[in-house]
Formats: structure tokens, C-alpha cells, sequence
């Protein structure tokens, strides 16, 4: 899990579904199953561009490391493990938005856009603490290049 995506979600929340009601507030307090979703959707991503070099500089195991060692597997099947349960949780986290009526429907977007960066920062790597030009050019472009308009 993701320690810094569920005070993120928070404040996420609270700012999309302003002014809060009671059962808002409410649901927040039974750790919702959109977040832990979300942070899975953080979590994992980031264990399978980072997991290399933290292991590398000695940190503790990431998801796939865990996984090869447990399941006796190649890190490369333990990558498509990480794949396939990636692909399993876009799938619960998709259904929220037809399936759960408690659920403001201006949240779930929210909890959506996190794994959706997770994804974009770390798809060729660490986009995060290293720069890489891939991801570079991704972020430079959705906050700098104009999308040219064709009329």
C-alpha cells in the first residue's frame, strides 16, 4: 500500500464533494475500498519501475521480488503477476463507478487519476527520482504543449 495516497484521497475528497454531508464523512471513516484500490494502483506501478535499483541500494523487497520468492518464479513471470493483479484492480476500480451507489460519483474519477500517473511516471522506469527523457516529454507535455485544435 501507498502510505501518502490516502492522505492525498482525503483531501481529494473533501475538495470534490464541497460541501461534505454527513454520510460523506461517514464513508470516509470505513476506509473505503476505492482507496485501498487506488493505492494498489500506486503501489504496484511504482514496485515494478523502481524495484531494480532500490534493490540494488538494499531496500527491502517490492511486490514482484516478494512474489518470485513466494510463488518459486522467474522476476519476469513475477512481472506479469504484477501485470495481470494491475490489470484486476483498473477492473474493481472501474466497476465503482456503475456499481457502488454510497460512493459520491465525483470521487471515484479522483481515485482513477491516481494509478493513471502511477502508471505514466513509471511505465519506463523511475520517473520519479530519476529522470528519464520518456517521462520527461510525457510531463512536459500535458502541462506545457498546447493540443492544437483542427477546425
Amino acid at each position: 500500500m501507498s502510505i501518502g495516497n490516502n492522505l492525498v484521497l482525503l483531501h481529494a475528497f473533501i475538495h470534490v464533494n464541497n460541501p461534505l454531508k454527513e454520510s460523506d464523512i461517514q464513508y470516509l471513516t470505513k476506509y473505503p475500498e476505492i482507496v485501498r484500490l487506488s493505492s494498489i494502483l500506486l503501489r504496484l506501478p511504482n514496485d515494478k519501475g523502481t524495484s531494480n535499483y532500490e534493490m540494488k541500494r538494499g531496500d527491502v523487497p517490492k511486490a514482484i521480488q516478494c512474489y518470485a520468492n513466494e510463488a518459486k518464479v522467474s522476476f519476469e513471470e513475477a512481472r506479469d503477476y504484477v501485470d495481470g493483479h494491475i490489470n484486476e484492480t483498473w477492473n474493481k476500480t472501474n466497476k465503482f463507478l456503475f456499481e457502488d451507489d454510497t460512493l459520491p460519483k465525483t470521487f471515484v474519477p479522483v481515485t482513477q487519476n491516481v494509478g493513471r500517473v502511477s502508471l505514466c511516471m513509471y511505465q519506463y522506469g523511475d520517473g520519479h527520482s530519476f529522470r528519464n527523457l520518456e517521462t520527461n516529454n510525457r510531463i512536459h507535455a500535458a502541462l506545457f504543449d498546447p493540443i492544437p485544435l483542427i477546425i
